[in-house]
């Protein structure tokens, strides 16, 4: 993946939170914990969750082939199926005249209508395929510095979702332009940095 191969864009962050003494137990615990599920023999929706950053496939992180120290590497991954409205629609009603067609002096109300779609929905959902969305977090324990190799905002909000339910009480601080100039910049020259204005051309 990306950060073991090349050129990656990077979403950076700041880890918020004491670190507990026994860090390396306590996060194989929490990963394991939220390590992703396969759905492609179940019907469900989506999996989200930890993979290795070698092996998308591998969520035993055999010998721990996340730590790095001071880094902990790891991938995620999140699988989505998506199924149409209208696919839905369509199997729905094939359900009803089924039903229809089994007891035709059946009338069929409202419970028994959302029953039939919700089968026609998970039998959809055993049927389609699943597609992986994967990308990778990389946290510098020592300095509590994070990045997420993406910049889409559906996936950082997946990758800070899974951060939280993983490693919570600890949280996430978005690392902006602003932030990274103000630790760089002498305690004396920060307030130089309120005063900017963007440039209009």
């Amino acid at each position: 993946m990306g950060l073991l191969k090349g050129a990656v864009t990077v979403s950076r962050f700041a880890v918020e939170g004491q670190l507990p003494a026994d860090f390396w137990e306590w996060a194989h615990k929490r990963i394991s914990a939220n390590a992703f599920m396969d759905i492609e023999d179940l019907a469900q929706e989506k999996s989200l969750g930890w993979v290795s950053a070698h092996d998308y496939f591998d969520i035993n992180f055999a010998y721990e082939n996340y730590k790095l120290n001071p880094y902990l590497l790891l991938g995620i991954r999140q699988d989505k199926r998506t199924l149409s409205a209208s696919l839905l629609r369509k199997y729905h009603r094939l359900e009803i005249m089924k039903a229809r067609s089994l007891s035709p002096n059946t009338r069929l109300g409202r419970p028994e209508r959302e029953m039939l779609k919700q089968k026609a929905r998970l039998e959809l959902l055993s049927r389609l395929p699943a597609p992986s969305t994967v990308w990778e977090m990389c946290w510098n324990i020592r300095v509590n510095e994070l990045w997420f190799t993406t910049s889409n905002r559906v996936l950082l909000e997946l990758s800070q979702e899974l951060f939280l339910r993983s490693f919570a009480p600890l949280t996430l601080a978005p690392q902006i332009p602003f932030v990274l100039a103000s630790r760089l910049l002498a305690t004396e020259r920060r307030g130089a940095l309120e005063s900017l204005t963007p440039l209009i051309s």
